[in-house]
């Protein structure tokens, strides 16, 4: 009855765990465990919640013979070996069910790649953005200069958005974005192990601007606006960060384009 559902497998296993830590080949494991994409099956898992049943089993199918060889030669159950594994813990021999081992699988960083979300943890939502411009935003920062020129119809600098007070906080929203989306970015990086993610997020969100951007607007202030508007309504089912996109990122992963000048606001 014992073998009846239980795969030959099993049992070649057991004798094979019995057999090398006899022979001091390997030690004793704390734990040691039967893992099956579908469970070990009922009559299995009987069997492993009551060891001596299971030390039974055991000792039953190798006294039938044909259940461990090594080499060519096939291993018999007597002498030191059969009081080995009379007096084995069988305890230590339990099963993994799928459930734990997705459980387990959420709590690392390649269960969103691989299963698409559960993301362990969130991405940061605020960034020390420098007082200074850095060299990584340098393209981008000259860019909303030029919009903003546009926008006024005259050179714009730095120095003149003291005396453009809107135009100063909207400056200071696309940066605190831009620094949102490289944090996003990291995050991506460090929580999600297969290559491309984040850039596949770049390229379906100039995917799905670029016709905006290239419009004809009014100046290129506007220009900016409507891309970002049209970005931050966009929809992205698919991908493993859909749970912790916020709009912010979106009109950071607008300025990030921009920093490569793959988005253009003043033509």
């Amino acid at each position: 009855m014992i073998m009846r559902c239980t795969h030959p497998t099993f049992w070649k296993e057991l004798a094979k765990l019995c057999y090398y830590t006899f022979e001091k080949k390997y030690t004793v494991p704390r734990a040691y465990y039967f893992v099956a994409p579908r469970g070990v099956g009922p009559e299995a898992l009987r069997l492993l919640e009551n060891p001596e049943e299971l030390r039974s089993g055991l000792i039953s199918q190798w006294d039938k013979g044909d259940l461990l060889k090594i080499g060519k030669k096939e291993v018999a159950l007597q002498g030191e070996l059969r009081k080995y594994v009379q007096t084995f813990d069988f305890s230590i021999i339990k099963d993994l069910p799928p459930s734990r081992i997705i459980e387990e699988h959420r709590e690392t960083r390649h269960h969103a790649a691989r299963f698409g979300g559960g993301l362990v943890r969130l991405p940061p939502d605020k960034a020390d953005v420098p007082a200074e411009i850095s060299q990584d935003e340098i393209r981008f920062v000259e860019q909303l200069l030029e919009a903003y020129g546009d926008h006024v119809s005259k050179e714009f600098s730095m120095d003149d958005l003291k005396d453009h007070p809107n135009l100063k906080k909207h400056f200071d929203r696309q940066r605190t974005h831009f620094y949102l989306a490289e944090l996003l970015r990291n995050f991506t990086r460090d929580n999600i192990p297969e290559d491309g993610y984040f850039e596949r997020l770049q390229e379906a969100i100039y995917d799905g601007v670029i016709d905006t951007a290239e419009e004809q607007h009014a100046d290129g202030l506007e220009r900016i606006k409507k891309t970002i508007a049209v970005a931050r309504t966009l929809q992205i089912d698919s991908h493993p960060l859909k749970e912790c996109l916020e709009g912010y990122h979106r009109s950071g992963v607008c300025h990030q384009l921009a920093n490569k000048d793959r988005l253009i606001w003043v033509p």
